[in-house]
């Protein structure tokens, strides 16, 4: 999908976190959140203007549909009114435009939520790794057994000591 100066399908591409090559994304999250800002601040400003202009059309139509029915001496309601202008096709070509404009601000607004949230996913990272988080894992994974096996000698000694009690006592 392409609106106008940005591909989405490829800035949606650079919402993969490379965790090899954290320094890389670090260095291009900045520019690549801006570029993102910047098309949605540009998109905002196009669909202001279609609604603007919606409401101009809007406008126009009103007063040349009483025009008419005021130049026929003929009585109309609000209503009649209302339903004229949103049926014209004039009005609904500038509705059509305002949507394009709207659907194309909230899919970059979508973007630019998901590149903020990247941005907070990369400081995690490298929080992670600044910690040794990866190299610890697989450490952990020997501590565990030792730990388990400590745990193992612990409770066989407790066994052992209950047992003696019970002899003690029974006698």
């Amino acid at each position: 999908m392409n609106m106008d100066n940005i591909d989405i399908e490829e800035f949606e591409g650079y919402l993969q976190i490379n965790k090899a090559e954290l320094d890389e994304e670090l260095i291009q999250q900045p520019t690549l959140f801006y570029k993102i800002s910047h098309e949605l601040e540009l998109m905002l400003s196009q669909r202001d203007k279609a609604k603007q202009h919606m409401d101009v059309i809007y406008a126009q139509l009103d007063g040349d549909y009483r025009a008419e029915f005021d130049e026929a001496e003929e009585k109309y309601t609000e209503p009649v009114i209302k339903n004229l202008i949103l049926t014209d096709k004039e009005h609904q070509a500038s509705v059509d435009d305002y949507n394009k404009w709207n659907e194309k601000a909230r899919v970059l607004a979508s973007l630019k939520d998901a590149f903020s949230q990247r941005s907070y996913m990369l400081r995690d990272l490298v929080s992670l790794t600044v910690a040794n988080y990866y190299e610890r894992e697989s450490i952990t994974v020997g501590s565990n057994q030792e730990q388990d096996m400590k745990y193992s000698k612990r409770k066989a000694k407790i066994n052992e000591k209950r047992q003696t009690r019970k002899r003690v006592r029974g006698k």
